[in-house]
């Protein structure tokens, strides 16, 4: 071989060598990179924690370089309570149950998930056929089942004629089919299953006042120190939001395969939440404070929570 012809077999590797490093670059440059460090999710498992579970199932967490690992808790107070103790770094739960711990613990609601007018019901048992007939009231104490039952009795004047009941939504309904409640303010699915047995329906939240509102919620050292990944989550959220609004049978099928709750049941479910990430409104804030005052005259926090004080408003960035 010439020294010619080596030189040009020689520059012919260099160019082809060249071009798959380019090759390679462009494509590390299209394929996200997952982030870091892990981001533990504390959530729920029931319809209103919903868009986590179909972002997750459709990959849109991995695609915009997010390494999620979701942890599954019983409720929202447990999600929250996952994030005080250092076991996730985001989570979602109601608005009452975040404010309950707000004063105490250190939390930074980042966004409104949806909200809703529906989605919590008073369902009275068979015989009560108007609110003035309730007595008794089941309601989960410290959570917006409290809250609502005690709109719904300032609603219908029934103020010191009610006594409510403590206990678990499972518990709800055969309290109710045995007469031991007369009502019960719940979130799904126990009103739903009651009114299959024959149950009444009374109110919605909207009816009473309340308009219902799920918050993605940090712990405020993580997002002091991640606020492009906070960003990027609220993102999927919102992108989560869309898609299911777009297809809901497809998003409660994929809700399915994540939490195993049939898609049949859940779907209704998903039609009463308005499902759009968003900031913390002026409206907003009228009722949360109504709420921190309710909880502090209850004597669930020491003091009346500055609830404006701890939100993070302005941190969503609008599409």
């Amino acid at each position: 071989m010439t020294i010619h012809s080596l030189s040009a077999v020689v520059s012919g590797a260099l160019r082809k060598g060249l071009a798959a490093i380019v090759t390679c670059s462009a494509m590390a440059i299209n394929v996200p990179v997952a982030s870091a460090d892990p981001i533990t999710v504390s959530v729920g498992i029931d319809p209103a924690f919903s868009p986590v579970y179909v972002a997750q199932q459709r990959g849109l967490f991995a695609k915009a370089g997010l390494d999620v690992k979701l942890l599954r808790v019983a409720q929202g107070g447990e999600a929250m309570d996952a994030i005080i103790a250092g076991q996730a770094q985001l989570g979602v739960a109601a608005d009452q149950t975040v404010i309950l711990r707000l004063g105490r613990a250190d939390l930074r609601p980042l966004a409104i998930l949806h909200d809703s007018e529906d989605y919590l019901r008073a369902v009275a048992r068979p015989g009560v056929d108007e609110p003035a007939q309730v007595k008794k009231m089941g309601i989960v104490k410290g959570t917006v089942s409290e809250y609502c039952a005690s709109m719904f009795a300032e609603k219908y004047g029934l103020g010191s004629n009610i006594t409510y009941v403590n206990a678990s939504g499972p518990e709800f309904v055969a309290l109710l089919l045995r007469g031991d409640i007369d009502a019960f303010f719940s979130w799904p699915p126990f009103p739903s299953m009651a009114l299959k047995q024959g149950a009444k329906d009374l109110a919605t939240n909207g009816k009473v006042g309340y308009l219902s509102t799920m918050w993605v919620t940090a712990s405020p050292s993580w997002v002091a120190s991640h606020e492009t990944e906070a960003h990027k989550f609220l993102a999927v959220l919102a992108e989560a939001n869309r898609q299911m609004t777009a297809d809901l049978p497809a998003a409660a099928a994929d809700f399915q395969k994540q939490t195993k709750l049939s898609a049949a049941d859940t779907l209704p479910l998903f039609g009463l939440l308005r499902l759009k990430l968003r900031d913390f409104a002026d409206d907003d804030l009228k009722s949360f404070d109504k709420m921190a005052e309710f909880q502090f005259s209850r004597k669930a926090t020491p003091s009346k929570v500055d609830v404006k004080s701890f939100l993070a408003r302005g941190f969503v960035r609008e599409p």
